[in-house]
């Protein structure tokens, strides 16, 4: 038996396979062979599985799978197997395997659902990797790797053909699931509901998939007749002709018959043949259709040979089966398949918008297609509901709507096929065409002499007692069609279905349209049926249905004017036999224009007439019924007759040929050349007078109706007068047909002129204005149209208001009465579909200009600035967006119909999402201001078209432009509600429904939009709407086109006095838009399950939308001091939710599956939301939850092994890490590092890393990632990639060289900039968590191997440490930036502010976007007098545009550049210390030497911190703070427990230390803090060999020899330095000292006095005791910091003194530079003992502010004997190097220098009391009794320095002969 694979991850690699090796050349075809070859068998079979055995299975026991492996199952687990095998009517056995495979191991398909939902996705997803590789395969012709000959191909064939059973099976199956629940349980849960959903979107996609790989088998591999038998058998047997499912078959079907060989198409057509003259009626519509297809090629495939001519006769062999057929009624039929196949846009262009249905009309005998196969017992289902949950499921059960033809397979499948059949039926059956013709013809006359005959005796209609509707009828063509019923016409009406069906294949698809031009071959046949089709029309639907067809062959520009031209040349001159204007058989420019205004002329003609005939016979008729009813009490009063004005319906169909036939000519004419422009002003001027012909016929209507409904309503029925109406129907076709007329015509963006035409005729048939022109001509009495004609008739003239009308209107003010705007849209647009005309109208009227890169395009409003200036009182397009937003936008969601909620929906969002994101009003108002010098001008960016008009400033243009009314009326109640109902449509619905995709889209889009600009808008734009300064007040009460309005505009100076605005103008009393997401959670909930759509933009923008939610204080407020409670309002929404885990996967699945940006930004959202105390959402996406006040993490993951976000992070990390070690072997093997791969690598370390170091949660996250992957530390060491020069970045190597001239494509290119800068990134954040996960690791095991990791020696690396070589990325600098060059600009630009704004939006790397902006305003605001000028400027702002660029991209990444390098640098420190510290023993790691790593690592520091001191200071200082720690370690550690010999070779070692500081210390950028450190190490290692003889004679050689700057810098240090350097370099100065003194010299000392650096640190003892005096004040203003710092430098002075007295030379400069006379002039040195040997410091708040005291003795004066306090200083630390210093000198002077002594028995002679206090306390201490010592501690400091005191003042004695004694 065959092995068949089970598990879904065995296809999906073989197909990733597949597609990754299909560009490469074939020698990686025998990877694919390999793949491919361990799934044949399961290829073979197609969809073929085991069925269902019923098999039994025990608990426990062991199951074995296909591979070999076995399991033991469970209870639990073989229910959910048999409950998987019930679904998917698949063997037992096999359902287990796919179940364990499917939660199991690096094969479970998480995608958020539960275990046997699992099972469901794997199997499916096996189903449909089977099929696309099928299908690569069939396309790729590689069948013969699984089917090798005919008979292996034969059984492939059949298995397919069983797949599609296989497929029907399963659905009859669900429906059998869904009976049955229903049978047995009553309701339906959501669990087995959203089952069967899943199963029935599934197979349908399997189907759609499977019939592609038939086409394309097909293609490949021609069938034989008795294969394709088979086909047409199994889909006989398991279709029906109304099911959706046909469609699948026919590009496999239609390309079979369509592309026979010569051997084999005359087999064909003998069973053609023999099938048709069969019961045709027996067999399904789809097998006609094929068998005509074959029929027509066959006739093709004739005329290729005479033989065969002469061998088959046309009309008996082929001719009359093809009448057959249509005789059948395929036509019909294949008017089916085609318009539901067509374009999206042809379907709302001729069905749901259109102005006359054709299809209707002509498809009434068959339904529509429908997948049957899914319908279920929709009674039955239905029965017994009675809570809402059930009807919902229910009605998602019942809902098949989501069950479409993909657009993929309609575009790129089968459209071709179906234009290739018509290509060849025009060309070939042309006879066909005519016969169709003419029978239609002699149909239509016997049914017009049959009426006329039937007529001819019929008495006139009598007026019955009851309401009558009075039709007239007219019609203009040859024949009275009036008397034949248009349906009758239709249902002979062939010819028109064929025209129709080709409408439907080629209306917007210009790829099909260009075939159709392009076929040069039969290019005559195809005009000669075109001239045909124009010039023999016997019907007015032939003659609109072919206006359609000419219309939807309109392709392109060229053809448009082709077709133009043929129109043109088909005119008949005036004067040569030119027909009566109602005969419309010939279609040309005149004819069209003629038949139009010939229908305006009767509108006008018969509302005329009829109004006076009827009027005046239902009058009369009205009087006898009343007085013949006089008596009676049941009469109906409102018994009103009407009189009913209607066009005749194939009037309607001429109209709507005619018209769209011009509007879609026009709508392809996009005048880019100059004759194109002709002909569309060509075409707008010609029938100007029809578009305003029909719209004011529609005026006068409106009127007549409103005032008929005015006095309904009011039960007023004035004199008798009767309602004259006209047909409602042929209302809203005409007008339809204008607005769509008018619309097309402004489809190029970019022509203003005509746009404000169209506008002016909008506006002023809107506001019934459009008769204004005419008012004045002598024919206005005969103008059903003019005001004056109304007014003769009795009907008065409007008054429209703005407000609120007056309330006194009533049936006594005849001559006018008011109506509100409002009111006057909804008089206007009466019906849905008029509505959706109007609305598509604005939308391409405000569709935004498409100026490209012409960056001196000013801002232009889109619409007239004076927008009904003249016949409004207030003009403006804001009326215009209110009756949008708010009367259709916001009742929008009531719509019954779902497809037309969505679509007029889908127009609105449309239009407010284009007009929100047109002008970046944030930039302009906020950035733009700030960042040009000097301030721009705003009035000169924005500009008005119209050269008559007054000119547009800012402030008006801001006034005037549309969207701020959109942005005005979102914050509009039903406005909004509309927006939250929209984005709560739902993932589900989004997924499987396209119209709702695209609404949720735009939808998402506004609501980032608003939230975007809402700041300026409320603080900036809606202040200046309600300025009314240049603003006239509103006038309630004025109307238009009245007294008031006239007074008004005599008295106005501008037009724009009167700008229309709503009453209410900004946010409606809420603060923003955040805090109507706060009572619209449900929408944030479905706003970030979107996050998981597969529709790009929803999930990005949905993103984009829920980031700024997340920052907004609305949802992350803080309630609680508690860290780990629940404070943010979104993360709580989050948690609660039902849909929580679905929400967690709708993040793994976009992150795991997509291929774009949004991958990125998912982390840059993840990490924008850890905070670091408290748990956040990026906590909560990642997988962690909290519970008891503690943070842990999903305890599902952990127990079932489960993904979560965390998992697939740190899984791309790797991955990203690996991909980055690609070598290119061409090119000095260097690695070549992807922007994509170093971005994620760079993103995902940051997010892990930022886990790891959380207060709340890094241990956690530590172990979580162990647990994950217990080779990632090693991975992360592994996949480190060495750079070097030769890296290629993206596309370049790395190139410095910043200066200016050089061309740089490295710096040029922002991609190869972000790869560097990212890669930078993710080594600083890796070496980071390097040094966290060693200090939280507790296995000592563990952490010793991470250390061999980080240490191990290879010859890879040359035997140097792998930690080490984490530097390299130090070894790219940039260099020679010229700085000083872009100076210049910063005159033109605010540089500074500059570079903030174009990085605000970037983490690294430039904004570009930005750049544009503010060049483009720059341009806009420039005014030019010529060409000439303009061209200068343009040369000038292009130059400098090359330079702010050049200098942004050179500034910021070399700043960057810089700023990761240094904390990479940082980093890289921490983890070297961490190496270390964290060990006692000799060795850190398996074989390494601590001392040898030291070392090594001080080699390797050494010459970066020389470089460095020259180049960049700060990362100097880390290597030298890190060389202070290395050494305190080295010397503590390494050197003290050696032997003299390894100290000295350990010392010799360090010599390039000390010659590295002493280089350091005489660079003169160097902070004084970074020269404390080097003073410290050259210190400590001057102390380190103090005793080493030959490192000291080394070191002092190289000291002699150095430049004598060294100690000037370090004398300088210690007298003038403000901080630390001055006491560590005194420190060193002393250190220096005593390596002179021990060579005999005396070169620092000459130094010294020679520069006086001597008598100034001798001056240093007064500046302390000034100090101390001063702290002696209260408020002395001398910090804590300030006073221990003095001291600490006194008593290091005071040492350096020591040392240098040491010599006899020494001690006498001290001498002679009056040291003693700085002590005794010292206050501190004549203290009384017996008060205190302590300073107690009284210390403010801020620190910052001391008071010292002297601390009061107790009456024995011994308390400071007990040891100090923290707020003390003794004076023992200051006595004792004093005294000592004294001794010294005196002893280096010797007692014959009699200078010194008389200058220390002065100075002994000052300190009289401090010397006998000091001894008296001796003696107290040494003479108290036994019991009084026991409160002393005898090892306390104080008795320490006591004792060292008495012995100095005893030693001083004896030198100074008893002076001492004596005092």
């Amino acid at each position: 038996m065959t092995t068949r694979n089970w598990s879904a991850r065995v296809f999906e690699d073989c197909y990733n396979v597949l597609k990754v090796y299909e560009d490469l050349p074939t020698s990686a075809s025998s990877i694919q062979h390999e793949y491919i070859a361990t799934i044949k068998p399961d290829l073979i079979e197609c969809l073929r599985v085991p069925p269902k055995k019923s098999t039994q299975f025990k608990p426990d026991q062991e199951i074995v799978f296909s591979n070999g492996e076995s399991i033991k199952v469970n209870q639990q687990f073989i229910d959910l197997a048999y409950e998987l095998s019930t679904d998917l009517l698949v063997d037992e056995t096999v359902a287990v395997e796919v179940l364990y495979s499917a939660n199991s191991g690096s094969s479970a398909a998480n995608k958020g659902t539960n275990y046997i939902g699992s099972g469901r996705l794997a199997f499916f997803n096996r189903f449909q990797y089977i099929l696309n590789i099928l299908i690569w395969l069939s396309e790729n012709n590689k069948v013969s790797l699984i089917a090798n000959d005919a008979s292996e191909k034969d059984k492939l064939y059949d298995n397919a053909l069983e797949s599609f059973q296989v497929i029907y099976k399963l659905l009859q199956n669900a429906n059998d699931l869904i009976d049955k629940l229903k049978a047995t349980v009553g309701l339906f849960d959501t669990e087995f509901v959203d089952a069967i959903t899943f199963l029935r979107t599934q197979l349908f996609q399997c189907h759609e998939l499977l019939a592609t790989f038939l086409y394309s088998f097909v293609v490949h591999h021609p069938l034989s007749l008795t294969s394709f038998k088979k086909l047409i058998t199994m889909i006989t047997s398991n279709l029906e002709d109304t099911d959706l499912f046909v469609i699948h078959f026919l590009p496999s079907l239609m390309y079979q018959v369509s592309n026979l060989e010569d051997n084999t198409i005359e087999l064909y057509y003998k069973y053609a043949v023999e099938k048709l003259n069969s019961n045709i009626s027996d067999l399904l519509n789809l097998e006609v259709f094929i068998w005509l297809v074959l029929l027509v090629n066959f006739i093709a495939w004739c005329k290729k040979n005479e033989a065969r001519q002469q061998k088959y006769n046309f009309t008996k062999d082929i001719s009359n089966h093809i009448q057959t057929c249509i005789n059948h009624g395929i036509a019909e039929w294949i008017l089916n398949y085609t318009s539901t196949t067509c374009n999206p846009e042809t379907e709302k262009e001729l069905e749901w918008n259109a102005a006359y249905d054709f299809k209707s009309l002509l498809q009434k005998n068959i339904p529509i297609l429908l997948p049957n196969k899914f319908k279920c017992n929709a009674e039955f289902i239905s029965s017994s509901l009675n809570i809402q949950e059930s009807n919902t499921l229910v009605n998602e059960l019942l809902d098949t709507s989501r069950f479409v033809i993909s657009e993929y397979f309609n575009e790129n499948i089968l459209s071709s096929h179906f234009h290739s059949f018509f290509d060849c039926f025009i060309v070939n059956s042309a006879n066909v065409l005519t016969s169709l013709r003419d029978n239609e013809e002699d149909f239509l006359l016997s049914s017009v002499n049959k009426s006329d005959s039937g007529d001819s005796g019929s008495a006139s209609p009598k007026l019955g007692s009851k309401k009558k509707e009075i039709v007239t009828r007219f019609s203009a063509s040859k024949v009275n069609y009036s008397s034949v019923d248009l349906d009758e016409i239709a249902s002979k009406a062939e010819l028109e279905r064929i025209y129709m069906l080709i409408v439907y294949t080629y209306q917007n698809r210009p790829l099909l349209c260009e075939l159709f031009w392009k076929d040069t071959d039969n290019i005559n046949d195809k005009f000669g049926f075109i001239t045909w089709g124009l010039n023999n029309n016997t019907s007015p639907l032939i003659t609109a249905t072919f206006c359609l067809l000419l219309g939807s062959l309109v392709g392109n520009e060229q053809t448009t004017l082709k077709i133009w031209e043929i129109l043109m040349n088909n005119n008949i001159p005036s004067g040569l036999g030119m027909t009566k204007k109602s005969d419309f058989s010939k279609i040309s420019v005149n004819s069209i224009f003629d038949s139009l205004m010939y229908y305006i002329d009767a509108l006008n003609d018969n509302y005329k007439q009829d109004y006076k005939k009827q009027e005046m016979m239902l009058t009369s008729f009205d009087r006898n019924e009343k007085s013949n009813n006089t008596s009676s009490n049941d009469q109906d009063d409102s018994t009103t007759d009407v009189i009913l004005v209607e066009l005749a319906e194939d009037g309607i169909v001429f109209i709507s040929g005619f018209v769209l036939l011009l509007s879609f000519l026009v709508k392809n004419i996009r005048s880019s050349l100059e004759v194109s422009k002709q002909v569309k002003n060509t075409i707008f001027n010609r029938f100007l007078p029809v578009i305003k012909g029909f719209l004011k016929f529609d005026n006068m209507v409106i009127q007549t109706n409103h005032w008929n409904d005015r006095f309904t309503l009011s039960g007023t029925n004035e004199n008798g007068r009767k309602e004259l109406k006209v047909d409602e129907t042929n209302r809203v076709v005409i007008l339809n047909l204008m607005m769509k007329f008018l619309g097309d015509f402004v489809a190029d963006k970019n022509d203003l002129t005509i746009r404000y035409k169209v506008w002016d005729i909008l506006d002023r048939w809107l506001y019934h204005s459009l008769s204004e022109d005419n008012e004045s001509g002598s024919n206005s009495q005969l103008n059903p149209g003019s005001n004056r004609y109304l007014e003769d008739r009795g009907i008065p003239r409007l008054n429209y208001q703005q407000q609120q009308p007056s309330l006194s209107s009533g049936p006594s003010s005849r001559s006018k009465f008011n109506v509100r705007i409002n009111q006057l849209f909804e008089m206007n647009m009466t019906t849905f579909n008029t509505v959706v005309a109007f609305t598509e109208l604005v939308g391409v009227l405000l569709e935004p200009r498409d100026i490209g890169d012409y960056a001196f395009a000013p801002y232009e409003l889109l619409y007239p600035p004076e927008l009904g200036y003249g016949y409004r009182s207030q003009i403006g397009i804001w009326p215009y967006m209110e009756f949008l937003m708010i009367k259709v936008f916001g009742s929008s969601s009531k719509l019954s119909s779902k497809n037309d909620r969505l679509n007029l929906q889908s127009l609105i969002t449309n239009i407010a999402d284009k007009a929100l994101k047109e002008i970046d009003w944030k930039f302009i108002d906020d950035v733009m201001i700030n960042a040009i010098r000097p301030q721009l001008n705003l009035n000169n960016i924005v500009e008005n078209v119209n050269p008559e008009s007054p000119p547009l400033t800012f402030k008006l243009f801001t006034k005037l432009h549309h969207s701020l009314a959109i942005l005005n009326y979102f914050f509009n109640e039903n406005t909004y509600k509309t927006l939250f109902s929209i984005l709560d449509i739902g993932l589900d619905e989004v997924s499987v429904n396209h119209q709702s995709s695209t609404v949720v889209e735009k939808s998402l889009s506004i609501v980032k939009s608003i939230l975007y600009l809402q700041d300026t808008f409320i603080k900036e734009l809606a202040p200046i709407l309600k300025d009314k300064d240049s603003l006239g007040e509103i006038t309630p009460g004025s109307g238009f086109n009245t007294s008031l309005s006239i007074v008004l505009a005599s008295r106005s100076n501008s037009p724009f006095e009167n700008i229309a605005y709503p009453l209410s103008l900004g946010t409606n009393g809420v603060a923003n838009f955040y805090e109507l997401f706060v009572f619209n959670l449900q929408s944030v909930i479905h706003i970030a399950l979107y996050i998981g759509s597969s529709n790009d933009m929803i999930s990005k923008t949905s993103l984009s939308v829920l980031n700024s939610l997340s920052s907004s204080p609305y949802f992350a407020n803080k309630h609680t001091n508690d860290p780990l409670s629940v404070s943010n309002r979104l993360l709580t929404a989050f948690q609660t939710v039902d849909e929580a885990r679905r929400i967690q996967y709708g993040f793994i699945n976009q992150f795991v599956e997509s291929e774009g940006p949004i991958k990125f930004d998912i982390l840059n959202f993840v990490l924008n939301n850890i905070p670091d105390n408290e748990m956040g959402i990026g906590h909560f996406l990642l997988g962690y939850q909290s519970k008891g006040g503690h943070l842990r993490f999903a305890e599902d993951a952990c127990l079932t092994g489960e993904s979560t976000l965390l998992h697939c992070i740190v899984d791309a990390l790797c991955q990203s890490l690996e991909m980055m070690l690609i070598v290119d072997y061409k090119n000095e093997n260097a690695n070549i590092i992807d922007a994509g791969v170093s971005q994620m690598a760079s993103l995902t370390a940051e997010v892990i890393v930022k886990l790891c170091k959380s207060s709340v949660c890094g241990s956690l996250t530590l172990s979580v990632i162990r647990v994950a992957d217990d080779l990632f530390f090693e991975k992360l060491i592994k996949f480190q990639p060495q750079i070097d020069s030769y890296t290629v970045w993206h596309s370049h190597c790395f190139n410095g060289d910043l200066q200016e001239d050089v061309n740089n494509e490295f710096i040029d290119s922002e991609l190869d900039c972000e790869t560097f800068l990212s890669f930078i990134n993710q080594r600083d954040m890796i070496l980071q968590y390097f040094s966290l996960e060693l200090q939280n690791t507790t296995s000592i095991s563990r952490r010793e191997y991470y250390k061999r990791l980080l240490l191990q020696s290879t010859e890879l690396f040359n035997g140097s440490n792998k930690v080490l070589k984490f530097l390299d990325i130090l070894n790219f600098r940039f260099k020679n930036f010229e700085i000083y060059k872009y100076e210049s600009l910063d005159s033109k630009f605010n540089l500074s502010y500059i570079l903030e704004q174009v990085k605000l939006s970037k983490k690294c790397g430039i904004n570009f976007e930005f750049l544009e902006k503010l060049y483009r305003v720059r341009c806009q605001g420039e005014r030019f007098v010529d060409d000439e000028q303009r061209q200068a400027f343009s040369n000038e702002v292009i130059y400098e545009g090359f330079k702010v660029a050049d200098f942004m991209g050179k500034y910021i990444g070399s700043k960057e550049l810089k700023d990761a390098q240094l904390r990479c640098l940082k980093s890289w420190c921490q983890l070297i210390e961490v190496l270390i510290s964290r060990d006692e023993f000799d060795t850190i790691g398996f074989g390494v030497n601590k001392r040898d790593f030291v070392a090594e690592v001080f080699e390797a520091i050494l010459p970066r911190i020389h470089d460095f001191l020259e180049t960049d200071i700060p990362f100097s200082q880390e290597l030298i703070s890190l060389a202070v720690m290395l050494y305190d370690l080295y010397d503590h550690e390494v050197l003290t427990p050696k032997s003299d010999d390894d100290v000295s070779v350990a010392n010799q070692r360090l010599i390039p230390l000390f010659k590295t500081c002493v280089s350091g210390i005489l660079n003169s950028n160097l902070t004084p803090s970074l020269r404390s450190d080097l003073y410290v190490l050259a210190n400590r290692f001057l102390l380190r060999i103090a005793k080493d003889k030959t490192v000291n004679e080394l070191i002092y050689v190289f000291i002699k020899s150095l430049d004598k700057r060294f100690l000037e810098v370090v004398c300088n240090d210690s007298i003038y330095s403000e901080d630390s350097a001055r006491i560590t370099s005194i420190l060193l100065l002393d250190s220096l000292v005593s390596l002179a003194r021990n060579k005999s010299s005396s070169f620092v000392l000459d130094h010294m006095i020679r520069n006086n650096a001597l008598l100034f640190l001798l001056g240093s003892i007064k500046r302390t005791d000034e100090l101390l005096q001063a702290c002696k004040k209260e408020n002395s203003g001398i910090s804590l910091s300030t006073l221990v710092y003095e001291l600490t430098a006194l008593k290091a002075t005071l040492y350096l003194f020591i040392r240098i007295s040491q010599t006899k030379m020494g001690a006498l400069q001290l001498i002679q530079g009056e040291l003693f006379t700085y002590l005794k002039d010292s206050s501190f040195l004549s203290i009384d003992p017996d008060i205190g040997l302590e300073i107690q410091i009284d210390v403010s708040s801020s620190l910052k502010n001391i008071n010292i005291l002297m601390v009061l003795d107790t009456p024995t004066s011994l308390n400071d004997l007990h040891g100090t306090t923290n707020d003390t200083i003794s004076f023992y630390e200051f006595l004792i190097p004093i005294f000592q210093l004294i001794v010294a000198v005196l002893l280096s002077m010797g007692p014959a220098y009699k200078p010194g002594v008389v200058l220390a028995n002065e100075f002994l002679s000052k300190c009289q009391k401090l010397i006998v206090g000091i001894m008296k306390r001796d003696y107290i201490l040494e003479t108290a009794p036994v019991d009084t010592k026991k409160i002393y501690k005898p090892q306390s400091q104080s008795i320490k320095d006591l004792k060292k005191l008495v012995q100095l003042f005893t030693l001083l004695d004896s030198l100074t002969k008893g002076e001492v004694s004596q005092a």
